[in-house]
């Protein structure tokens, strides 16, 4: 019985897309990693040890340290929760004076702002970095002098209606970078996105690799370290 040639042609295109899906997942090697790695080291391959989620590290703490309650974990890169790589049910009603800090950057987090053309950039993730910092220190550029008269910085909410919530004046006295010195509090930024429009007689974009500054909270050396590995720490 010979087979029809539109039928043909579906069964070599869906040979075709089968092949494609079993190629990407490589189901052999997936399941030769299985049984040869343990769970601890592939969790640390998928999640990193000290970097991302850092859920080695995790694991680590958990390991060698007694932990009588769930400690804060305090991530300066912005991931989903990770408590769930220590958790246990039976410390929830205890409370913790410790710490685990994971990619800390230092007290100063420098964050890139997004050109969109016409002299605004886009301060990503304002409410994340509101958690993790105090203040606006300065905004810079090593690649362009900045001559900048005033920053306009508004807030933009899920109905993408903007606000002007703060305009600043600038000085030329270091091209370079302008201080700031911005509480981020005072935004009250919520969920919504944060965009800062330059005003100047001079063009910025994308090319300008405009930065911002920021004061971290959370400053390492007012806290006894109890373990360190790379720039993830362990505080009382």
């Amino acid at each position: 019985m010979k087979l029809k040639k539109p039928f043909k042609i579906q069964f070599i295109i869906l040979f075709f897309i089968l092949f494609a899906f079993l190629y990407k997942i490589n189901p052999i090697k997936n399941f030769s990693e299985i049984i040869n790695i343990k769970l601890p080291k592939r969790l640390e391959n998928i999640y990193g040890y000290c970097g991302g989620e850092s859920i080695g590290y995790l694991k680590y703490i958990k390991k060698k340290f007694k932990l009588n309650a769930h400690p804060e974990i305090i991530n300066f890169i912005h991931t989903p929760p990770n408590l769930w790589s220590i958790y246990e049910a039976k410390l929830n009603n205890y409370k913790s004076n410790k710490k685990i800090v994971l990619n800390y950057p230092g007290e100063k987090i420098q964050v890139d702002l997004v050109g969109l053309g016409n002299n605004i950039f886009e301060f990503k993730d304002p409410y994340y970095f509101s958690t993790i910092s105090s203040n606006i220190n300065k905004i810079y550029s090593k690649k362009t002098d900045l001559k900048i008269d005033y920053l306009e910085f508004y807030k933009n909410n899920y109905l993408n209606n903007s606000n002007l919530i703060r305009k600043s004046k600038l000085s030329y006295d270091n091209l370079k970078e302008h201080k700031l010195q911005i509480n981020l509090e005072e935004f009250e930024i919520g969920e919504n996105r944060l965009f800062i429009k330059i005003i100047s007689n001079e063009l910025y974009g994308e090319g300008s690799a405009l930065k911002m500054e920021l004061e971290n909270k959370l400053n390492i050396n007012n806290y006894e370290i109890i373990h360190n590995y790379e720039n993830c720490y362990f505080l009382n």
